[in-house]
């Protein structure tokens, strides 16, 4: 252990968040991330099969693979983006989250400090530029601003941003 821990390559900077999370570490993650309340834990694990992980049912002796291929392909990643929004909106029977009590409601007028403060609560504010600029495009959206098309914004939908950020590659990594 001792080895490990103190060689360079443990450290380098390939080696941090370097791992694709399996399904049943993000929904484990996104769920303790956003202090949902799971009161039918069966849902959370039909997510966990919905995104590739079929509790209890690999094939193999030997597990689960931990290898990003197995876990990363379109349809994969698609779900585990409509996990977050799920999850987020509240669309989960059996598990309720506050987003606005994470985020605070001093931002609801402002998509782009709405924005700053989901990605600082969520990601401890380490983005990409390219993840960056996905999310500043979506803050435009009429539905993350709530506004119609002649009318400035409403409110900003915190629950669709924060799961936009909860489905980004920064969260998607462990």
């Amino acid at each position: 252990m001792t080895t490990m821990i103190y060689s360079p390559e443990f450290w380098s900077r390939t080696a941090f968040r370097a791992k694709v999370k399996t399904p049943f570490e993000l929904v484990a993650s996104t769920v303790r991330a956003l202090g949902a309340d799971v009161d039918q834990p069966l849902q959370m694990a039909q997510w966990v099969a919905r995104i590739g992980e079929p509790l209890y049912q690999c094939l193999t002796p030997n597990g689960y693979s931990d290898a990003a291929s197995s876990w990363v392909s379109t349809g994969s990643l698609l779900n585990r983006m409509n996990f977050a929004v799920a999850l987020t909106n509240n669309k989960i029977r059996g598990a309720q989250v506050d987003v606005s009590s994470l985020v605070g409601l001093d931002v609801s007028g402002n998509p782009k400090l709405a924005l700053d403060r989901v990605e600082t609560v969520f990601l401890g504010g380490q983005v990409s530029d390219t993840t960056r600029a996905t999310l500043d495009k979506e803050t435009g959206d009429p539905q993350i601003i709530g506004a119609t098309l002649d009318d400035p914004v409403k409110q900003v939908n915190l629950s669709l941003l924060t799961g936009l950020v909860l489905g980004s590659p920064e969260f998607q990594k462990r």
